[in-house]
């Protein structure tokens, strides 16, 4: 679309009034209002054009102030007593003006904003010229727009009479549209095929040329499609079914939006050399004849017209064109006419110009041509492009329009249209790109608006859903509660807000939907307005939220049952290594039985440590081994609880494989996930693979993983025959919470724990899997500096020398077992039950109490204010913590610990604490 320019309109000199009513500012107002009233009745103002509704207050020809018959209205009604009473002290000031440099419809946008009728002009020392009134500018106004329409219907009537001219051209001159249909055919065409005019509207272009020659005439039309223009000779077929050469130019006809519309075919029959001739004469003839219609008929209109050769230089002119322009015909012939156009607007008509020459379009703009004597004028200029005999492009017959008088009120127009549009795409913006589906229904549940969103949703367009129902659309018992929430909201009146779920490709969806009634001026709903936003994620995210919150219960719980189990483990574990010390001369076979409820207590205990790692996150103890005596553990249990119809192999080697530094329960925790993983993914059996090597990662294959580096790794390869995963989800499959398995089978943490267990250990993880072929999960562990030592150290019984022991327990198991334990090795003890038990003990027995050893979760005094306090009355002691909860070892030796023993304890490790923190 063209832009529109502003145009110069009259000259305020023009319009204004050169001798309004004068006065100075110490007349008195009674004076002013006289001289104003004779002055109208003397009907001065219809006979010379003069205003005398107004009187401008001068001094030294400078305005200062102005009297209106409104002014008078006011003063009368007010009840004023006018008498004495000078203009200066009741005139309107200060003035508004205008420099008589301005245009008329600056004038009137300034008197249209102030809401005034009479504007001074001045010049630009603020001297008077004269005065402008609305009435003034109107009256020009009305003049002008007579005279617009006076030269319309002189155009129109031109137009016609050129239409008529090419009606009765010799060649043959059709249009079809875009399917090969007939649009128009002048009659030399239709003479040409032997039908009428109107028989041929409609008709398809194959009944016209010979069936043998269809296929030619339909790859010379590709090409017209591709190139534009195409020249073709064929056979056609006369109504009478003669046959007859012919040949044909044939061009591309396009729309306003530059899109294939049709083609325009001109058609010559070449039958006879000798017709073929005579009809050449006879069209030179006609030319002629035409030409000098066309030069006469051009010379009537009241618009320029012009033709060009193909670079823009005119070969004829019209006198309108002539006075439009200021060129005569010769020079527009010998310098063109891009020579009269205006500076500001050469370079842009210049592109336009080529831009149709070089793709045959029609040329169409707006812009500004200026005359040796400095006048501007706007026209509208367009011209069709003229092609010759063999259909190629030789110029451009075109016109031009003075468009200086209706350009005003066109632009007004269409500043008003374009306001329009901006509002209306503005609207549209904010509701297409609203992440909330929004759409209007009627009564009758028809859409009235939607946004694309909506659109979407349904897979379809906004325009395919306007004037349609939403039972068109939507399943019906969707459509139903749909119509029943939409009735409520016209029922009650009142705002609606819901929950709606509407199926998607990939589930159900949940919505949170508003709706409110629209009402119009006689207070009637007529219409609903919606608005719904997918709150699917949100609810997920609460699921999610609240299954953190069970598993954070879950965490709690165990680590209370943790306590409460150490607490049971820690004597049943002393005990059995106190009896052999006791009973000297028990058989081998009870010696094996408490050797097996010393190992269970062990098993036990770290089956509670598994738990807690679980539930709380709980980081164990990491050593440095070789992996392979783990790996071959994990197999042997999966071999064991796995189905028969998953056949398991390994491939682990014994002793050469690289030591890493890791905690063995949550390696093990990281192979039993992966395995049972494999095992889900092979409902119907299949082969599990589990093995392990050395390998050594260059700087080229560590930069193909973000978490690796260049260095030593050990490498556990476990993979399936199984199900494999898709290539959609598989950046996904580490994700909390993330499964593919069906609700209540998987809680979606087992590979988020593999991959945080291994990230933490300094490793990375590598997946390949493809679907039906099975998946294989590659972990790389770094490898551990040293080498692992194997120290046997023979049992030797470490005594005390008659030591004081104050133990501090509220479990009195723990407090017998520990006492018999510690006196069997030389050590005394005394007992409290709590903390505040311990601190009456301590502070009688200071000086005897070597060591204190404090239970960390205790009734009435906790261990941990218990420690603080006896630090207090001797920041010296020497205390041992110990608690089943890992979890209490930082507060403890925060507070002054020197030792933590978690329970269940060994005695072993109960008295090398004790040797320890002994000789400290």
């Amino acid at each position: 679309m063209n832009n529109l320019y502003s145009i110069d309109l009259p000259t305020l000199e023009q319009v204004i009034i050169s001798t309004p009513l004068r006065v100075t500012p110490d007349i008195p107002v009674i004076d002013v209002i006289t001289l104003m009233s004779s002055e109208k009745g003397n009907g001065l103002r219809g006979a010379n054009q003069q205003c005398h509704t107004c009187v401008l207050v001068l001094e030294e020809d400078s305005i200062i102030g102005i009297f209106t018959e409104k002014d008078i209205v006011h003063l009368i009604a007010s009840g004023m007593d006018l008498s004495g009473v000078k203009i200066s002290q009741v005139m309107t000031h200060p003035v508004i003006n205008l420099t008589h440099r301005e245009n008329a419809l600056t004038a009137l946008s300034i008197m249209s904003h102030h809401h005034i009728r009479h504007l001074p002009v001045v010049d630009e020392q603020g001297h008077l010229l004269g005065l402008l009134t609305q009435d003034k500018l109107y009256h020009l106004i009305q003049a002008l727009a007579t005279e617009i329409d006076d030269k319309r219907q002189q155009t129109e009537m031109a137009m016609v009479e050129l239409s008529t001219a090419l009606q009765n051209a010799v060649e043959g001159i059709s249009r079809l549209d875009s399917q090969g249909r007939y649009l128009s055919v002048n009659q030399a065409y239709a003479t040409m095929v032997g039908y009428s005019q109107e028989e041929m509207i409609g008709m398809l272009w194959e009944g016209t040329v010979h069936p043998d020659d269809r296929g030619k005439m339909q790859t010379a039309y590709e090409k017209m499609l591709r190139d534009g223009k195409v020249e073709v000779e064929a056979r056609g077929v006369r109504k009478d079914g003669s046959v007859f050469y012919k040949r044909l130019v044939m061009i591309t006809a396009k729309n306003q939006y530059q899109q294939f519309a049709g083609h325009y075919c001109f058609m010559k029959d070449i039958s006879e050399g000798a017709r073929l001739e005579a009809e050449r004469r006879q069209a030179e003839i006609a030319l002629q004849e035409s030409e000098r219609r066309y030069a006469n008929l051009a010379q009537a209109v009241p618009v320029g017209i012009f033709r060009t050769d193909i670079t823009g230089h005119c070969l004829y002119v019209n006198e309108q064109w002539c006075q439009i322009t200021g060129l005569t015909p010769q020079e527009a012939r010998q310098e063109g006419w891009s020579e009269a156009l205006y500076p500001g607007d050469r370079q842009r008509i210049f592109i336009e110009w080529h831009e149709c020459v070089k793709n045959n379009l029609v040329f169409q703009s707006k812009y500004r041509f200026k005359r040796r004597d400095g006048v501007i004028t706007w026209v509208f200029g367009q011209a069709v492009p003229e092609l010759g005999i063999n259909g190629e492009l030789i110029g451009y017959v075109g016109s031009i329009t003075d468009i200086n008088d209706v350009y005003t009120e066109l632009r007004l127009r269409k500043q008003a249209e374009d306001a329009l549009q901006e509002s209306e795409k503005r609207i549209r913006a904010i509701i297409d790109n609203s992440p909330a589906v929004i759409y209007l229904l009627d009564p009758n549940n028809r859409h009235l608006l939607v946004n694309r969103q909506y659109a979407e949703l349904l897979s379809t367009t906004v325009e395919n859903l306007v004037g349609k129902s939403i039972y068109e659309f939507w399943a019906t018992e969707i459509a139903d509660s749909f119509a029943a929430n939409n009735r409520k909201v016209i029922e009650t009146g009142e705002l609606m807000q819901t929950e709606e779920v509407i199926p998607h490709p990939e589930g159900l969806h949940t919505y949170l939907t508003v709706k409110f009634p629209l009402y119009d001026d006689t207070g009637l709903v007529y219409a609903i307005c919606g608005s719904s936003t997918d709150i699917t994620e949100k609810k997920q995210l609460e699921k999610q939220f609240y299954h953190a919150q069970r598993m954070e219960s879950l965490g709690t719980l165990a680590s209370g049952i943790a306590h409460d189990l150490n607490n049971v483990f820690t004597p049943i574990l002393m005990i059995a290594q106190l009896l052999p010390l006791k009973l000297q001369n028990i058989d081998d076979r009870t010696q094996e039985l408490l050797k097996t409820l010393e190992n269970s207590t062990r098993r036990g205990s770290d089956l509670v440590k598994q738990i807690l790692t679980f539930a709380r996150g709980k980081e164990g103890k990491r050593i440095s081994l070789q992996a392979g005596h783990l790996l071959k553990e994990v197999a042997k249990i999966i071999q064991q609880t796995f189905a028969k119809s998953i056949e398991i192999y390994t491939d682990i080697p014994s002793s050469n494989l690289w030591l890493v530094t890791v905690d063995p329960t949550q390696l093990h925790q990281v192979l039993m996930n992966l395995c049972v993983n494999a095992r889900d993914a092979m409902p119907n059996g299949g082969k599990l693979y589990i093995s392990a090597e050395n390998c050594v990662l260059d700087q080229n294959s560590a930069g193909m993983h973000l978490d690796a580096h260049r260095g030593e790794y050990m490498m556990i390869t476990v993979s399936d025959t199984g199900v494999g995963i898709s290539p959609e989800i598989i950046d996904r499959i580490f994700d909390p919470f993330f499964t593919t398995k069906e609700f209540g089978q998987g809680t979606g943490l087992g590979l988020s724990t593999v991959i945080g267990i291994v990230k933490n250990h300094g490793g990375f993880v590598k997946v390949l899997s493809q679907v039906g072929k099975g998946t294989q999960f590659q972990v790389y562990l770094p490898v551990a500096e040293g080498t692992i030592t194997e120290v046997t150290t023979e049992a030797t019984r470490l005594m005390g020398n008659g030591e004081l022991i104050l133990v501090v327990d509220d479990e009195t198991v723990i407090q017998s077992i520990a006492t018999a334990s510690l006196e069997e090795h030389n050590y005394r003890t005394l007992l409290a039950r709590d903390g505040i038990e311990a601190i009456a003990l301590y502070a009688k027995h200071q000086n005897e109490i070597s060591i204190v050893l404090m239970d960390m979760m205790m009734p009435n005094m906790g261990g941990l204010n218990a420690i603080l306090t006896l630090q207090a009355i001797n920041p010296q002691v020497k205390i041992i913590a110990s608690s089943g909860l890992s979890s209490n070892r930082s507060q403890a030796i925060d507070a002054g610990a020197k030792a933590f023993l978690h329970k269940p304890y060994t005695i072993e490790e109960l008295l090398q604490t004790l040797s320890q923190v002994g000789d400290r």
